[in-house]
Parts: C-alpha cells; structure tokens; sequence
C-alpha cells in the first residue's frame, strides 16, 4: 500500500508545484505595478503535500499572512497598521528622503532611521483613516482546469491500482 501512497503523493506533489506557479501569477496579475505598488507575496507563496500516518495526503498552500489585507482590503476609519512592516519596505524600496528644505534647525538633521519611523506612521495613519481597496485574488489560484487535472489525474491514481488489486 505504502507503493500507492507514493504515487498519490508524487502526483499531488506535481500538480501542487502547478498551483504554486498559479498562485504567484495570480498575485502579480492582481497587484497594479503601474502605481508603483508591488509586494512580495508571491516571493512567499509555498505548497506542501504529506502523507499522514493514516494514508491520507494533505495539501497546504501558505503564503505570508498580510495576502488578507490585498484579499479582503481593510475599512475605513479602523485602526492603523503596525508601522513596522512599512518601515522595512520602505527601506527595501530605498526611498529617498530629504527633509523639506523649509525645515530648520533640528528637525531638518532628524536622522534617517527617525525619518523612515515618521513616513512610517503617516502611512499608517493614512490606511487606518482611508482604508485599502480589496483586492481579491484567492478564489482564481485553482482553476478549473486545475481541479479536473486534479480529478482526472487522481482517477487514473485510483484505476491503476484497483487494477493492480485485481491482478493480485
């Protein structure tokens, strides 16, 4: 039986590799690069197909947790964001930032991790008082054409090894 658990699981493992490739071109289909925006998401997308100790085979497809934000968008007037992750992609993207030149004094010699804490929060207070459109995407990752390669493939699984039943 041990033989048959493994070429589900081969199977599966192949058709999930295909899921994978759905899900990062749906991600970078739904995300609108020409604002500017871009994410990291589909760098996060990960599949994982085990076989549990009772036979069965169990698919997992992760993704960083903040797809729900792009998903389900966030509401107006609601509570800001950490500021956190928005400091990080702020230094990822290397944003250039010069203090206004009408600054004097102190404020115009902030150092350049203070400025990136305060454009930081004035995101986020932008986004908690604005909100994010949602963006869904989730419900596209598996197409139909994947779920009846998953259902043909799996069939097939399934008919050679009743036949193999048969023979022996």
């Amino acid at each position: 039986m041990a033989e048959f658990e493994d070429r589900v699981k081969a199977f599966i493992e192949g058709w999930a590799d295909k899921v994978q490739q759905s899900a990062i071109d749906v991600i970078d289909e739904t995300v609108d690069y020409s604002t500017g925006q871009s994410t990291d998401l589909s760098s996060t997308v990960r599949t994982n197909v085990t076989v549990t100790g009772k036979g069965s085979v169990r698919f997992t497809l992760s993704m960083a947790d903040y797809y729900r934000f792009i998903e389900e968008g966030r509401k107006p007037n609601s509570k800001q964001p950490p500021t956190k992750p928005i400091e990080k992609f702020i230094r990822k993207r290397g944003l250039k930032l010069e203090p206004p030149k009408k600054l004097k004094g102190k404020r115009r010699q902030a150092s350049f991790d203070t400025r990136i804490k305060s454009l930081a929060f004035v995101i986020a207070r932008s986004i908690g008082k604005k909100g994010i459109k949602a963006r869904p995407f989730v419900s596209k990752i598996v197409t139909p054409e994947l779920q009846e390669e998953l259902r043909t493939g799996l069939a097939q699984v399934f008919k050679q090894q009743f036949i193999i039943d048969l023979k022996s």
